[in-house]
């Protein structure tokens, strides 16, 4: 029970993916996530997904300031210091982090 005049505060639940299909590791990748989607959906989750050529660096920094997520799931390749996407171009660094600064992030990258 909530006490009067206390401040209730509901965040809609949105995921932010991000998968490729350019070589065998991300196609794994790719539809080990199909179980991750019906996961979140299945629990009233809105899941974004950047797929292929949507997944580059200006369509995820466009879907962030949209969108709003709450949690980003990042699959693809990445390094000790960056996240790559579609055709292994970079989505982000250590310069651009603060871009999901305020977000729960999970990068499957290798």
């Amino acid at each position: 029970m909530k006490a009067p005049g206390s401040l209730v505060v509901c965040m809609e639940k949105r995921l932010l993916l991000t998968r490729s299909r350019h070589d065998l590791a991300n196609q794994y990748l790719y539809a080990y996530s199909e179980e991750i989607i019906s996961y979140a959906q299945d629990r009233g989750w809105k899941v974004d997904k950047a797929e292929d050529g949507k997944n580059t660096a200006s369509e995820i920094d466009s879907r962030l300031s949209k969108n709003k997520p709450v949690f980003v799931f990042f699959n693809g390749h990445g390094t000790e210091s960056a996240i790559y996407g579609n055709d292994d171009a970079k989505l982000l660094d250590c310069e651009s982090g603060s871009k999901i600064s305020n977000i729960v992030v999970f990068a499957r990258n290798c």
